[in-house]
């Protein structure tokens, strides 16, 4: 529909994962192109490269040219069998163009080509590609076979050919792809992700640089085999700061450095995208090149990051070195009521319209918010609930993240949504994109916070023993028909500081895993925890797995430095503690 108002004469249309069932596929495409194979989203497309390539032909439609990249030949019969069972002629660009490699920097990749066979080969000598690294060498192996099959639509000349090749950065707002952001030091961003992505960073870094190491920041997705990615980069990382970027699909940062560790990267955990590009820029010694990959989401803030550091730093900046300008004003004015992302993946987000009500349901806070409950939102989706709508240039998501990063790039020392939690309505009301409705109800809902935790420090319940755990929450969880698992955070004075359900299952389990237990106590600060869970079946006798999960609590609270002082399981009106068992 977006296509279609804005009138445009041509779309590429890029898959989003696969192509058979993907929701792109039912377009009618005057030519389709599949650019390579490799191993990534296997719960979805399949774990051999056969069967991955089965879902990419999937995009193959009767009488349309298709075009398949670089593949191995173990693979080639699966687009052959697709093209002939549908009627559409294909093209491999091994069969069709040769490629020189020419030469590489930070800034673009040059190489000859020769498209076609025989007397109607053509030359194209130094072809200037303004992306960098080999593979980019292959993806225009793969353009040009497109351009000569578009022959019958479009008379498209070598110059423009050319042009576009050499301005694509600019002309498409493409980023993230091995683009260095920033000089002295030197930070490229990239959107690496899985494994063979990876290789190809890797390889381009010593390509274009040989001598160099790298400082990684580094977050990924959850359901990635990071320690194989890492693995990559064990001979050019000179060190890795763990990151997390804001989404909830996002892996925890301390996972990542557990990864690191594992493959033999020294890292340490930064927290944020944006923390991990201070971290990264102060550390960064002479000889280093500070790359940022992982995923999309911890490129697209890391671009916003680096962008709010130089303004930080500098009073003024330039997150370019790309082609794409993204000038940082010192104008004061501007940095009090502007906070607009000018670094998008996307490139020019003003031109687009699209409200957070027209995005799928489980990418819609709200609707998260209902189905998962209002501790799996990050901060910028909570703002939104309670903001409701953005501006005419930005959704209302888009805003808070900004919002979230102008305050987060203030100091180091707090939270962002502590330090917007300090403004009053007035303040508030003069940042761009929020009026007196908005300031008015940003600062009630902080001012509910504050009333809903000031509670007296005297009056919060202590913790002498197992009874006083015991009769605090056997009310609450003696009629409960499933099982739960629950965390109590304990301060300094042993005073219930939270209780957080961890995990609920089913009858007669709970499936719990340490690292959600102490997530919660990390960002308590908790000085002990307490788990706690119940028994539905009323039977008392600690269960083979309450006595390993008690264990395993007590060996990760040794190494986090927050020890597990009990595990009590409620079954009825009676209880049972695990320290009066000898098991803490």
């Amino acid at each position: 529909r977006y296509f279609a108002e804005e009138n445009v004469d041509v779309a590429v249309i890029e898959t989003g994962m696969g192509g058979r069932l993907d929701a792109t596929n039912v377009v009618q495409p005057l030519v389709v192109a599949i650019t390579s194979i490799s191993f990534d989203h296997t719960k979805h497309l399949g774990d051999t490269l056969e069967a991955i390539a089965g879902e990419k032909a999937g995009i193959m439609k009767p009488g349309v040219p298709a075009v398949v990249g670089h593949v191995s030949q173990r693979v080639r019969p699966v687009f052959s069998t697709r093209a002939r069972y549908v009627d559409a002629p294909v093209t491999f660009i091994d069969d069709a163009t040769n490629a020189i490699y020419r030469s590489i920097d930070y800034q673009q990749t040059v190489a000859s080509f020769i498209v076609g066979r025989g007397t109607s080969a053509r030359e194209l000598p130094d072809v200037e590609i303004g992306l960098v690294g080999r593979h980019q060498i292959e993806n225009t192996r793969v353009v040009l076979a497109v351009v000569d099959a578009l022959a019958g639509h479009f008379a498209i000349e070598e110059t423009a050919v050319r042009a576009g090749l050499r301005d694509v950065r600019t002309n498409s707002g493409m980023r993230g792809r091995f683009e260095r952001v920033q000089n002295n030091p030197t930070v490229i961003v990239d959107v690496a992700h899985n494994v063979d992505s990876a290789q190809v960073l890797a390889d381009t870094l010593a390509l274009v640089d040989v001598t160099t190491k790298v400082r990684l920041v580094y977050g990924s997705v959850e359901d990635k085999n990071v320690a194989e990615i890492l693995r990559v980069f064990t001979s050019l990382a000179s060190h890795l700061h763990a990151v997390r970027a804001d989404n909830v699909r996002s892996l925890q940062a301390q996972d990542v450095m557990q990864s690191a560790h594992e493959v033999g990267i020294a890292a340490s955990v930064s927290g944020s995208v944006h923390r991990g590009a201070e971290d990264a820029l102060r550390e960064c010694t002479a000889n280093e090149v500070i790359v940022v990959c992982g995923s999309f989401f911890v490129a697209g803030e890391a671009i916003t990051a680096l962008d709010a550091v130089a303004r930080s730093q500098h009073g003024t900046g330039s997150v370019r070195d790309s082609g794409i300008a993204t000038t940082v004003s010192a104008n004061v004015a501007e940095d009090t009521t502007t906070y607009a992302n000018r670094a998008s993946l996307a490139g020019d987000e003003t031109q687009r319209r699209l409200t957070v009500k027209e995005w799928s349901e489980r990418e819609q806070p709200r609707e998260r918010l209902m189905k998962l409950g209002a501790a799996a939102l990050s901060d910028a989706e909570l703002l939104a609930i309670v903001m409701r709508t953005g501006t005419k240039e930005h959704d209302v998501l888009t805003m808070c993240r900004q919002l979230l990063v102008h305050f987060n790039s203030e100091s180091m020392n707090e939270g962002a949504l502590h330090r917007l939690a300090q403004r009053d309505y007035k303040e508030l009301q003069a940042i761009s994109g929020i009026g007196p409705t908005k300031a008015l109800t940003l600062a009630a809902a902080f001012e509910l916070g504050r009333r809903a935790t000031a509670v007296s420090f005297t009056k919060r319940p202590r913790i002498g023993g197992p009874r006083d755990v015991a009769a605090m929450f056997i009310p609450e969880l003696r009629h409960i028909q499933k099982e739960q698992f629950h965390v109590v955070i304990l301060n300094t004075a042993n005073q219930v500081v939270r209780r957080v359900l961890v995990s609920e299952g089913n009858l007669n389990s709970s499936i719990v895993h340490p690292r959600e237990v102490f997530r919660h106590a990390i960002v308590e600060s908790a000085a002990a925890i307490i788990g706690l869970h119940n028994h539905p079946s009323g039977n008392l006798t600690p269960s083979r797995e309450d006595i390993a999960i008690t264990k395993q609590l007590v060996e990760a609270g040794h190494i986090v430095g927050i020890p597990l002082h009990d595990h009590i399981i409620i079954a009825g009106e009676e209880f049972v503690s695990m320290a009066e068992k000898g098991y803490v």
